[in-house]
């Protein structure tokens, strides 16, 4: 575990948030607002998803 939490805003870039992920050992973010704090949860499969759908060109999943 760890003792800081890092987030990222609902507008960061995908490759921002994989940044993040990677350059500080982490799994996942949470996603947070100003008005509901945490909105979602972004992780490394998430990403890699996301990018393997961006690669094919076949569309979102969801």
């Amino acid at each position: 575990m760890t003792r800081t939490v890092f987030s990222v805003l609902p507008d960061t870039d995908l490759h921002e948030v994989a940044q993040v992920l990677f350059a500080n050992a982490v799994r996942a973010v949470p996603v947070v607002d100003g008005v509901e704090g945490v909105v979602a949860v972004v992780d490394e499969l998430s990403y890699l998803v996301d990018e393997m759908v961006a690669e094919s060109r076949i569309g979102p999943l969801y």
